[in-house]
């Protein structure tokens, strides 16, 4: 059997090829698994789970997500996204309503938060205080 830093890096190759603009392309998604399949179970599990883990990674770096206390329009999540093009290509963006969230917004695009809410406002003027 492969040692695990091979196989890690078999799922690298797998995930480039995987993923093209920050699209997923399904027909060699699916080739993957029918080749992994084919493994000896432990080893096929184990790249399906580094695989997955993997893929679900790379969609979420182009994957933004804003969290608001309500619905917002087409517009200002159009408006947000164009904000945020120069960070990298994003393909899906996703409205969540945080009903914690008395008035801001939450923005996640891969592992890059910005949050604008009045909950980080009150904790930076919070800090600033106690700091001096």
């Amino acid at each position: 059997m492969k040692n695990k830093k091979q196989l890690k890096k078999l799922v690298r190759k797998m995930i480039e090829e995987s993923i093209k603009d920050g699209i997923l392309q399904e027909k060699k998604v699916l080739a993957f698994i029918k080749e992994i399949k084919k493994l000896h179970l432990a080893k096929a599990l184990y790249l399906l789970n580094e695989y997955k883990k993997a893929l679900g990674l790379e969609m979420s770096k182009h994957t933004l997500v804003v969290e608001s206390s309500m619905k917002l329009s087409s517009a200002q999540l159009n408006n947000i996204k164009g904000e945020l093009k120069n960070m990298g290509k994003i393909v899906k963006t996703e409205n969540k309503i945080n009903p914690n969230l008395i008035a801001g917004i939450r923005v996640k695009l891969g592992d890059v938060i910005f949050d604008d809410s009045i909950k980080s406002r009150i904790n930076q003027l919070k800090g600033a205080i106690i700091h001096g």
